[in-house]
C-alpha cells in the first residue's frame, strides 16, 4: 500500500538556494535545488501535485513544497517503485484547463498499476537499471563543475547594447509536445520536450519568456512555445550566449507580473555584452556541455529501455 503526505513549505519564493548547502528542496520543477534546512529524513519518491509531472528518487535528509508528494510504499522497494512510476507515467490522467493537475488518489491509482512482484525480483531489477543512473550522476558533476569554471572567468562587461541580430518567438500552445515526436520542443520549463511540428533551424540561442526562465543553445530543427524567445546573435556567438546567461539574475530582477514573471523584448534589447576576449575557450566548454547533454539523453533512453523490458 501506497503512503502519500503533502510537504510543508508554502512559499519557494522566500527560500535561500545555494549550491554550497547540503540538503535537498523539492519543488514542482523537475530538479532539486540545495538549501540549509531539512524537514524529512529517508527513502523517498517525490512527485508534484501540478504542473509537469516529472518523478524524483530521494534517500536522505531533504523538504519539500506543499504542492508536492512524498511517496513511500510497504509493497514496493522505493528504487523499484521510482522506476514503475516511470514506466507509467503516461498513463496518469490529470485535470485542470490550464495548470496539469493529479491529486493523492491519483498517484494512488497510478502506483497500483505496478506489478507487486517479490521483493528479491525487485533488487535484481534495481541492480540492472542504478548503474545507468549512477554514471548519469557523475556526468551530472563534470557538468556543474564545467559551468562553475565558466560563472568564475574574469571577462570584462562592455556597455554594447542590443545584441542579437533577430528575436522571435514560437507559435506553439504547449498542447503541441508529443511524446515520441521527431523534434525538440522548447516551453517554459527546463525539461526539453517533444513535438512533430519544426518552425527553427540552425544554430540558436533560446530563451524561456516567463517562469523560473532557462536558456539553451541548439543547433538543427526544432520548435517553440509562443512564449519562448529565439535568438540570433549579431557575431560572437558563444560571448551572447554566455552575456545572456550572466544578466539572467538582472532578467528575472526585471520581469514583469505578480503571478507568473515574464520578459519582454525590450529587457533582451537591454541585456548587455561582455568581452569576447575568452570567446574560443567558452566555444569548447559549452560545446563540452552540449556532448555532456548528447550522453546524458542517450544513457536515459537506454535507462527507459530497460525499464520497459522489466518493469511490465
Amino acid at each position: 500500500m501506497a503512503i502519500i503526505h503533502t510537504g510543508d513549505i508554502k512559499a519557494t519564493s522566500l527560500m535561500k538556494f545555494s549550491n554550497k548547502y547540503k540538503y535537498k528542496y523539492f519543488d514542482r520543477s523537475n530538479t532539486f535545488k540545495n538549501i540549509n534546512s531539512f524537514s524529512y529524513n529517508g527513502e523517498y519518491i517525490i512527485v508534484p501535485s501540478e504542473g509537469n509531472f516529472s518523478i524524483q528518487y530521494v534517500n536522505g535528509k531533504f523538504s519539500h513544497h506543499q504542492k508536492t508528494y512524498r511517496i513511500t510504499s510497504n509493497e514496493f522497494l522505493t528504487k523499484y517503485l521510482y522506476y514503475g512510476l516511470l514506466f507509467y507515467i503516461n498513463k496518469i490522467i490529470s485535470n485542470g484547463t490550464t495548470v496539469q493537475r493529479a491529486n493523492i488518489n491519483e498517484w494512488k491509482r497510478l502506483i497500483n498499476l505496478i506489478n507487486p512482484i517479490k521483493i528479491n525480483i525487485q533488487q535484481k531489477i534495481i541492480d540492472i537499471i542504478e548503474p545507468i543512473e549512477k554514471i548519469n550522476n557523475k556526468l551530472l558533476n563534470i557538468k556543474n563543475k564545467i559551468i562553475i569554471f565558466i560563472n568564475k572567468l574574469e571577462i570584462k562587461k562592455t556597455d554594447e547594447k542590443n545584441i542579437f541580430k533577430t528575436i522571435n518567438t514560437g507559435k506553439l500552445n504547449a498542447d503541441a509536445a508529443v511524446g515520441n515526436g521527431k523534434f525538440n520542443f522548447y516551453t517554459c520549463g527546463e525539461r526539453i520536450l517533444k513535438t512533430n511540428s519544426s518552425s527553427f533551424s540552425g544554430r540558436n540561442i533560446i530563451l524561456s519568456g516567463n517562469g523560473k526562465i532557462f536558456t539553451w543553445i541548439y543547433n538543427g530543427i526544432f520548435d517553440a512555445y509562443q512564449r519562448v524567445y529565439i535568438l540570433k546573435e549579431k557575431k560572437d556567438f558563444y560571448t551572447t550566449f554566455y552575456s545572456l546567461n550572466k544578466e539572467l539574475d538582472n532578467l528575472r530582477q526585471r520581469s514583469n507580473g505578480a503571478v507568473i514573471k515574464f520578459i519582454k523584448k525590450e529587457d533582451i534589447l537591454s541585456i548587455n555584452k561582455y568581452s569576447n576576449s575568452h570567446e574560443f575557450i567558452l566555444k569548447n566548454l559549452y560545446n563540452l556541455l552540449l556532448r555532456i547533454n548528447f550522453f546524458e539523453e542517450n544513457l536515459k533512453k537506454l535507462q527507459q529501455q530497460l525499464i520497459f523490458l522489466l518493469i511490465k
